[in-house]
């Protein structure tokens, strides 16, 4: 998809194919509703914000070359299911239930996944 400004959605399926990053806004995103559901598959980051991700009540299927969910100020993850292929990177990652595969990095230890009752993970990124 095209790069937006803000992107807010709040109902719906969508299945995204793209050459960069699936959802890219220049200041936020939020995905809130019950039902949504997005799959992504980018050679870039699947959702991109460069401000913040908000997401609650929503289903995520990401995979691609890229970081699954990736905010430059911070990820809120209040409920829903995100699963994904790559990590996500942003200052704030809490709630909602997450699986996660793929790459990691070495650095500071990142605090509890969402839900909060998961160990963080090796590195800077789950």
């Amino acid at each position: 998809m095209s790069s937006s400004d803000d992107i807010v959605i709040e109902n719906g399926v969508m299945n995204i194919t793209a050459v960069k990053d699936g959802l890219h806004a220049n200041d936020y995103i939020t995905l809130d509703g019950k039902n949504i559901n997005i799959t992504v598959n980018a050679q870039g980051d699947g959702i991109e914000s460069e401000g913040y991700l908000t997401v609650d009540k929503a289903t995520l299927n990401l995979s691609g070359g890229g970081k699954g969910l990736n905010a430059a100020d911070y990820i809120t993850l209040t409920s829903g299911t995100f699963d994904s292929y790559g990590y996500a990177e942003g200052g704030t990652i809490s709630g909602g239930t997450s699986a996660t595969l793929g790459q990691s990095s070495s650095g500071g230890g990142q605090p509890g996944g969402p839900g909060g009752n998961q160990p963080g993970g090796p590195g800077g990124r789950w």
